[in-house]
């Protein structure tokens, strides 16, 4: 089992500042690392969006401690892919 994970946070950054639109930039985040980073957007086109950029992990169902010393279903089950964190553009309501 692997412990640590590359953080390429700093890869992000020259993609992000090149990004030309909300969802450019948050395309742009993909690699993003430990660092816990709720990017909020808006690009001159009008259009404006939410997005979770950070490294998440996946978990399994959330037993006691006991719990999941003793039972392997709740092992580490490695990261959130970018796709799948929260993100919302254009969100109805503004």
């Amino acid at each position: 089992m692997q412990f640590a994970e590359i953080d390429l946070s700093f890869d992000c950054l020259p993609r992000m500042v090149r990004a030309d639109s909300v969802a450019a930039l948050y395309e742009a985040t993909r690699g993003w690392g430990i660092i816990d980073h709720n990017l909020v957007a808006g690009d001159i086109d009008g259009t404006i969006g939410h997005r979770s950029a950070r490294a998440s992990l996946a978990e399994s169902a959330r037993p006691g401690v006991a719990d999941a010393r003793l039972d392997r279903r709740y092992d580490w089950q490695g990261w959130i892919a970018h796709e799948d964190m929260p993100c919302v553009i254009d969100p109805p309501g503004g």
